[in-house]
C-alpha cells in the first residue's frame, strides 16, 4: 500500500519498476504485445482450457 499511496496521480509513470532477484527490470507495458493474438509455446499450456463464459459458482464453507 505504500508504494500506491506513495505516486502522483497526476505523473504519469512515476513508480518504481520491479526488480526481480535476477537483476531484470521490469518497466511499465513490459510483456505486452500489441501485435495481436499472442499464439506461440507462451499459451501452449493453457490452450486446451475452455473460455470462462460464465461466472464460476463459489462455495464458502464456515
Amino acid at each position: 500500500m505504500d508504494t500506491v499511496e506513495a505516486n502522483d496521480e497526476d505523473v504519469p509513470r512515476d513508480l518504481v519498476c520491479h526488480v526481480d532477484s535476477a537483476g531484470n527490470t521490469y518497466d511499465f507495458g513490459f510483456g505486452l504485445n500489441w501485435k495481436g493474438v499472442i499464439d506461440d509455446n507462451r499459451v501452449s499450456t493453457y490452450a486446451k482450457v475452455a473460455p470462462l463464459t460464465e461466472p464460476q459458482s463459489v462455495s464458502i464453507q464456515l
